[in-house]
This record gives C-alpha cells, structure tokens and sequence, in this order.
C-alpha cells in the first residue's frame, strides 16, 4: 500500500446554487470529480504546503442545500467552508448569511476556517456588490475575502489556513504519512 500524505481536511464549497459553484471546480478537477452515494459532488485534491503532503477532499453542496438533513450532516468534521458569491447578485450576496447561520449550528466546535470568495468580478457594469461590502462581511465573520481568483488558489489558502490554526486531530498524526485508502 502506497503511503503518500500527511494529512486530510474536508472543505465544503457553499453558496447559493444559482451561482454555479459547480463551474467553479471545473478547471480545478484534473479527472478527479466524484459523486457520492447521496449525489454530492466532490473532489479529491493533494496539495503540499510547508513540505506537508495533505489530501483535500472538498464536497459541492449547494445544490443540495434544500436538503437540509442530509446537508447539515457534511458540515460536521468539516475543516474549511469556502463560501462563494456573485457579485452580479445581491441574492447571493445575502445568502452567505444563511450559511453562515448552519456553518455556526452544525460545524464541530473543535474549529474551522472559512473563506469568502467573490465571484464575477471582471463584469463591472452589472456588478451589484462591491469589494467593500465583501471585505466588511469576511472582517465581521473572521475568514479571508478573496476576489475572482481561481478556484485552486482560493483552495490553497485556505488550506493554508486550516493548517496554521495549529491543527490538530486526534486520528491524524502529522508526523506520519497516511495511505491513500481513499482513492
């Protein structure tokens, strides 16, 4: 059996539907996108930061997000939530609060970090939010606000993020590395 990361942290992509989250992971999948046994969308991604080899397996469920009880289930042990919103829609703006709300009731108290991502950012003339509204809200709720950045660099932060909290899990060690048990 190969052995081949350090560690592994679960990251939830949320938001409102309509924005198509799931055109997000697009240029980010590299042949990797699975779909569950409840039909959530997700990832599996390795990265390396700091000389850690760590497995990323980041979920898209906002398209399930109707589906409260199964969703609010992917939110515990979640160690990152990358919100995302389009600035062209002040509807998706406002829905980060909802989430924000189920982020707070459902993820473990064991700690998280999250990151504000503001999408379609490069159409200027329909834009409805504005950067400043965007960084008040990621200020007020202690996560990163990035702009139309790609996808794997917003990912990469907060990865990077998750890993400077002073992470630490009982069932992951991060002097040792890990088997790939979950490809």
């Amino acid at each position: 059996m190969e052995i081949n990361y350090h560690l592994m942290f679960k990251i939830l992509l949320v938001g409102n539907a309509e924005i198509r989250n799931a055109e997000l992971l697009t240029p980010f999948v590299d042949d990797s996108l699975n779909r569950s046994t409840t039909g959530m969308h997700f990832l599996k991604k390795k990265v390396e930061i700091d000389g850690k080899k760590i497995k990323l397996q980041i979920w898209n469920i906002t398209d399930q997000e109707s589906s409260q009880a199964i969703t609010t289930s992917y939110y515990r042990d979640t160690h990152g939530f990358l919100l995302a919103y389009d600035v062209t829609d002040e509807k998706s703006f406002q829905h980060i609060a909802d989430c924000l709300g189920t982020i707070e009731s459902y993820a473990n108290e064991h700690g998280f970090q999250k990151l504000l991502l503001a999408n379609q950012c490069d159409r200027d003339k329909t834009r409805q939010v504005n950067k400043e509204r965007g960084e008040k809200l990621a200020r007020e709720h202690d996560m990163r606000y990035v702009e139309n950045t790609d996808l794997e660099t917003a990912i990469k932060l907060l990865t990077e993020d998750i890993l400077r909290k002073d992470y630490k899990d009982p069932l992951v060690s991060s002097s040792e590395l890990l088997s790939d048990r979950f490809d």
